[in-house]
């Protein structure tokens, strides 16, 4: 197993691998510290099974369903599929989904460790997934605005984020707001495994934050959100068919893109 980075502050290239094939416990560990330290895996030519995906994602956390079980694979809830694919009138997957930066699962009270994609069919225009890396934000936060962030919990609201985030889909309905209670988070996100320090403000959507009234939190949440992603933070990858990606929660935020073309992925999440 070979490894290079991709960019200054975000992921590295995993060559010379078959996730098909059983991997050594020390290739397992290194895959984990990688993961761990530039937030972003890209492992390229792989054929991947389910049930490999499946035994692939428990490295790095407990597998687990979080969202949208109606668009899971047959025989496999593990697995989310996400696709414009429409098979006998019905989509065989979600066709949209994280077109804005976001964290996966800041909406809920334990945020997933790691989350996988593979790509079965690739579109055949756009679809390219941007990544930031919020600790490298941090890091580099003027240090007057980083006095302002310490200490403080932005409150996710799922309910607030549709109108932002969904537009077409219209306000959440009643029963989806007695399901989406807010959740509130520290801004400045703490690694469970490595301590190091993200920026975790989140992507788009004008968050509360406690303590503060709205009219002090919107030009600091606005101001916070906006640097995550500068462009010397980011690294914008084009898919390849055959390509798994596998990115830490607590180290990169993410985006998709607009696409043409059927477009088929795979995706697991690891808590």
């Amino acid at each position: 197993m070979k490894c290079s980075a991709i960019s200054s502050n975000v992921g590295v290239e995993v060559k010379d691998i078959d996730l098909n094939d059983a991997i050594s416990k020390q290739d397992q560990q290194t895959l984990q510290s990688l993961l761990t330290t530039t937030g972003l895996l890209v492992i390229r030519k792989q054929n991947i099974s389910p049930e490999k995906l499946i035994e692939f994602t428990n490295l790095f956390g407990e597998i687990r369903a979080y969202t949208r079980s109606n668009f899971e694979l047959n025989n496999y809830p593990e697995i989310l599929v996400l696709s414009n694919i429409v098979k006998d009138g019905r989509g065989v997957g979600s066709p949209v989904s994280g077109r804005v930066w976001h964290l996966d699962g800041h909406y809920l009270d334990e945020i997933p460790k790691a989350t996988l994609l593979a790509m079965k069919i690739k579109q055949e225009e756009g679809g390219n997934t941007c990544f930031s890396n919020i600790q490298a934000a941090w890091a580099n936060l003027p240090d007057r605005v980083a006095a302002m962030a310490e200490n403080l919990n932005i409150i996710i609201s799922r309910v607030k984020s549709r109108e932002y985030n969904y537009p077409e889909r219209g306000p959440a309905t009643e029963e989806e707001i007695k399901e989406w209670p807010d959740v509130t988070h520290p801004i400045l996100l703490s690694h469970p495994d490595t301590d190091r320090i993200g920026l975790g403000a989140g992507g788009n959507v004008p968050w509360d934050i406690e303590s503060l009234s709205k009219s002090e939190a919107l030009p600091l949440i606005t101001f916070l959100q906006e640097w995550s992603v500068r462009p010397e933070f980011t690294y914008e990858h084009i898919w390849q068919e055959g390509d798994i990606l596998v990115w830490d929660n607590w180290t990169v935020l993410h985006k998709a893109s607009p696409y043409s073309g059927e477009r088929l992925l795979h995706r697991t999440t690891a808590f």
